[in-house]
């Protein structure tokens, strides 16, 4: 299928034939975790979900949107090989591509920054979010920086059984009063739909937890018999074979750092502060 492949390290723009494989668009976008960054009319752009964490990373503005490494404009059902539609050419994508250096950067620069916000004290501290799980496959075993192998699981939720407009909101409720806060200590937390949903073949929905292997087991022998979720995947090819969003993590001690777009772990704080 065609694409278009957006390249800021060597500020080029060019269209190419991308095979309906899911490792050849990690490959080349040269990731780990893909992100749907970008939905348009008829195509979504597709990036690094951890290139803003990345050190010596080149950045470009796409319409305006900060983005981090590599970009891959697809067709809307990208991994069933559908075609850009005709208006998305490469001279429609240089005029609304601006390449950025260092202060340009800087001025975007909260797009790139974690806010970690510690439940009952307050205030928010901006930092930038450590290397996640899902790309380094070691999970933090402690707070003391000791690693562990790293695991994941994936809860697969049926969006039309959500009964709620917000779907990953009360997804993460149904998680949360089956499993409770004190098991979702030490773990990072993606969310997203599935490729299918996006190509609309599906109406799926999965919230991912990754962490050191005891902790993800007690998550996953917790989880509720619900009749919305409908599937569990254990291992971090949940995160990595879906356009899940890295949301942040949540720390040992229950302090949470938060993504620019960690919408969810913001419902959890909710969560938290009511209970």
């Amino acid at each position: 299928m065609k694409a278009i492949l957006i390249d800021p390290k060597a500020r080029g723009i060019a269209e190419i034939e991308l095979p309906p494989d899911l490792n050849v668009t990690y490959a080349t976008l040269r990731c780990g975790v893909i992100v749907a960054a970008v939905v348009g009319d008829g195509f979504t752009g597709c990036i690094d979900g951890e290139g803003m964490f990345k050190e010596q990373q080149s950045y470009f503005s796409f319409d305006g949107k900060l983005i981090a490494g590599r970009m891959l404009l697809l067709g809307v059902a990208g991994n069933g090989g559908a075609d850009l539609p005709s208006h998305m050419t490469v001279a429609h994508v240089q005029a609304v591509t601006r390449w950025l250096d260092g202060p340009d950067v800087s001025a975007m620069a909260d797009a790139g920054l974690f806010e970690i916000n510690t439940t009952g004290h307050g205030g928010t501290t901006r930092i930038p979010m450590r290397p996640s799980i899902a790309v380094s496959d070691a999970a933090p075993g402690a707070d003391d920086g000791t690693e562990t192998e790293a695991d994941a699981v994936g809860i697969r939720f049926d969006i039309n059984r959500l009964g709620d407009s917000f779907y990953g909101g009360a997804a993460l409720r149904i998680i949360v009063d089956a499993v409770g806060t004190g098991r979702l200590l030490g773990v990072d937390v993606f969310c997203g739909d599935t490729f299918e949903t996006i190509s609309r073949e599906e109406d799926v929905f999965v919230i991912a937890f990754a962490g050191d292997s005891d902790t993800v087991a007690a998550i996953a022998g917790s989880l509720p018999k619900h009749p919305a979720i409908i599937g569990v995947e254990r291992g971090v090819g949940c995160i990595r074979n879906q356009p899940l969003v890295c949301q942040g993590f949540i720390g040992h001690q229950g302090v949470i750092g938060m993504a620019h777009d960690g919408s969810l772990l913001e419902e959890l704080l909710f969560m938290a502060e009511a209970s």
